[in-house]
């Protein structure tokens, strides 16, 4: 055909491929992104240098595919054959279309859909944000739309994005977002700041209870398969060794030197780290003002986070069952509830707080938007002078429940700020306390440790409210012939409650709960001595039997607990595996955490701590070593294993000067041997019993030294220096300086 027969756009044809020839090697690194009907965006860069996007076209009048380098807004005015105007795949009215903007930002960002809202992966935090999703796609539709960006143009984009959203789906299912903690298995994730902290316990079934048979801690990078929703404010360092000392003074203090109470405040702090709602309870703080309720409230803040928070009260979640379900969503994918100060204000429904604390799923609304489905996961604190009045008294109200009495007036020179800007500084230390020594005593329990009965929890409501009623109830019984004085009654009711650490009420409201409640007994004028002093007839005093005792019972079966408690901690360390961290640098600030857990325990079950020890305060919290100080255990038995270092250094050196230890002698190094390997150690034959001039050596496998639980209090305080923190070839190796014989 003669050139002036051609068409205009058989003219142009010929010389735009001889320009697409130059993009040749470009076009064939893309091949496998080719699909016509599809637009499809790969970065480029054009002759000049400019970065673009090559971008898959199809003609929609005559069909010819083309590619082409260019600018998205830059969209081209004809197709290479001159068809001018005309429709081109993934451009509508001359501009990109909103099928095409959906592919480009599903190929570029990782987008889900899930609760009625786009989220989007934040790498840096390593949570899904539905905030990062939405300023993505407003972003990139701005960037290819520029001024001609429409409110429908947006509709239309996330309508794809939402068809797109539904076929990446592997079963079609919603995606599932997290919280902060999530339950993977058997284990729990932690997301932190830096990481995702990965808790596997190994259970077994003794007697017909959980036991905790192994327990293995690993520390990996985030990933977007996690599906978190938050993360906790901090990051986490798995090598801390140091103790939170002024938080856990501050504990001690506000529990009145009871050690029951003492525990149940830690595993209130740890419980946000379990998944689910397995202690189907709220931690309940009772008692006067200024004795650390809201102080200890604030602690459980600052290690979830203000954004991990929600802050509804008993009435509010009673409320959300009885026509207002939009509150609940407040809790969605929230570690804690906490609640100060409630108001007295009647429960007007119990059932739907009873839900909440129980594992059930229940429907919630949004706002001006639709229902949902919760299962609640954001752990419930209240704190109270007074409980509000509840229109149920069953005891499965009763047992959803924790009640802590805290009656202790705190006297503190310093202004709460400063009080609460000290405990901040501590919150990572104490994270890693309550973690490694708290939470595993807490995994697969159903109750706080020293939780009472529904039966207990009801009383000691009752006590809080009006210590009268259970007086009337434990202490006085109705004997028509009885002839009892009150000032007889009066002295016993304030000597009962000296006794039960209860407050004492007024007489005044203390004689109207007494004439209410035995309402057929009168009160009468008798002789006594020739005085006339005033009587209750037909009420009796009932003596103590200690053999019924029903508190007496209770601590005796709380100390036995106790017994057990302290046994695995001991126990702890040596069930302890590591996977994916520094191992000896995080294994020593573990053991470290749980003995001096231990040893506390131990001190104050020593000296009767069940409520009630007024020693000296110093003493009570002598083995909580101060945050300036290195930390240090004891070794039990010194007399085994040679000269022992009594020096101040750390307990691992770093260095390879000679060590800052007494030296030790080739008779006492060989006899320390001898009694590892009777522990059955495997110490390396070949250089273990060799002598290097200067230096004794020890290799140990680095396997048997989180399997023996003696060997950790042969090697610290500097007895030898650790060569090998990372444990290179699976040995760890000691050493320590020889002392020549006969120069000792």
């Amino acid at each position: 055909m003669s050139e002036e027969n051609k068409t205009p756009g058989e003219k142009v044809s010929g010389e735009i491929e001889n320009e697409l020839s130059d993009e040749k090697n470009l076009i064939e690194k893309t091949k496998s992104n080719e699909k016509v009907g599809n637009p499809h965006t790969t970065r480029c860069t054009d002759k000049e240098g400019i970065e673009k996007y090559l971008v898959d076209y199809v003609c929609g009048v005559c069909g010819y595919a083309w590619k082409d380098c260019l600018l998205v807004h830059d969209y081209p005015k004809q197709c290479p054959r001159g068809h001018i105007n005309t429709h081109i795949e993934g451009y509508m009215e001359n501009r990109p279309s909103p099928d095409f903007i959906a592919n480009f930002i599903n190929e570029h960002y990782q987008i889900i859909h899930t609760r009625g809202e786009f989220y989007a992966f934040d790498e840096n935090k390593g949570i899904w944000s539905s905030v990062l999703a939405e300023t993505i796609i407003g972003k990139e539709a701005h960037a290819i739309l520029g001024e001609k960006l429409k409110k429908q143009d947006m509709e239309n984009i996330k309508l794809h994005l939402l068809i797109i959203a539904k076929k990446n789906l592997d079963n079609g299912d919603p995606i599932q977002l997290y919280g902060t903690v999530k339950q993977e298995g058997v284990g729990i994730k932690i997301n932190f700041q830096n990481g995702t902290f990965f808790i596997q316990p190994g259970m077994e079934v003794i007697n017909g209870k959980l036991k905790l048979k192994t327990i293995t801690y690993s520390f990996n990078n985030h990933t977007p398969e996690d599906y978190f929703e938050r993360a906790l404010s901090h990051n986490f360092d798995p090598s801390r060794n140091k103790i939170s000392k002024k938080i856990l003074d501050f504990l001690w203090y506000i529990s009145n030197d009871n050690v029951f109470n003492f525990i149940t405040l830690l595993e209130g702090l740890a419980w946000p780290f379990l998944p689910g709602y397995p202690i189907q309870q709220a931690l309940t703080l009772v008692g006067p003002g200024n004795n650390g309720k809201s102080t200890y409230l604030q602690i459980i803040k600052m290690i979830a986070g203000k954004e991990n928070v929600s802050t509804l009260t008993l009435q509010q979640l009673s409320n959300a069952g009885t026509g207002r379900p939009f509150q609940i969503v407040e809790l969605e994918n929230k570690l804690v509830n906490i609640a100060d100060d409630l108001p007295n204000k009647p429960l007007a429904d119990t059932g739907y707080y009873k839900q909440l604390t129980g594992g059930s799923t229940v429907s919630g609304e949004r706002k001006f938007g639709s229902m949902f489905k919760i299962e609640n996961q954001a752990k419930m604190y209240f704190s109270a002078n007074k409980m509000p009045e509840a229109n149920e008294d069953t005891l499965a109200w009763w047992r959803r429940f924790c009640f802590l009495i805290l009656e202790k007036n705190i006297e503190t020179p310093k202004e709460l700020p400063l009080v609460l800007k000290e405990f901040e500084e501590e919150i990572p230390d104490l994270i890693n306390f309550v973690i490694f020594a708290v939470l595993p005593n807490m995994i697969g329990k159903t109750t706080f440790t020293f939780a009472d009965t529904p039966e207990l929890t009801k009383k000691t409501y009752e006590n809080v409210s009006n210590t009268s009623i259970r007086f009337a109830e434990e202490k006085l019984k109705f004997n028509p012939e009885a002839e009892t004085l009150k000032g007889d009654i009066w002295e016993e009711y304030q000597a009962w409650c000296l006794r039960h650490n209860l407050t004492i009420e007024t007489e005044r409201k203390f004689w109207t709960t007494i004439q209410s409640y035995y309402s057929k007994a009168e009160e009468k004028r008798t002789q006594v001595q020739g005085v006339l002093k005033r009587a209750m007839r037909g009420v009796e005093l009932i003596k103590d039997d200690p053999s019924n005792d029903l508190e007496s019972i209770i601590m005796e079966e709380k100390k036995k607990i106790l017994d057990n408690y302290i046994q695995n901690l001991i126990n702890l360390k040596d069930i302890i595996k590591i996977d994916t961290i520094s191992t000896i640098t995080t294994f020593l600030g573990i053991s470290n955490y749980i003995y001096e857990f231990f040893n506390f325990l131990t001190l104050v079950k020593g000296k009767g701590g069940y409520g009630g020890y007024h020693g000296n305060q110093e003493d009570k919290i002598e083995n909580f070593p101060n945050n300036n100080e290195p930390i240090k255990t004891k070794i039990s038995n010194p007399e085994n294993i040679g000269n022992l270092s009594k020096s101040e250094e750390p307990m691992i050196s770093n260095d390879k000067e000679q060590l800052k230890v007494d030296p030790i002698s080739e008779k006492d190094g060989i006899a320390l041997i001898n009694e590892l390997e009777n522990e059955g150690l495997t110490i390396d034959s070949d250089s273990g019993r060799s002598l290097d001039y200067k230096y004794f050596k020890i290799g140990i496998k680095k396997d048997q030294l989180f399997s023996t639980k003696k060997i950790i209090e042969r090697m610290q305080n500097s007895i030898f220096e650790l060569l090998n923190p990372n444990g290179d070839f699976g040995t760890l190796w000691f050493r320590r300086q020889v002392i020549e014989e006969g120069k000792r």
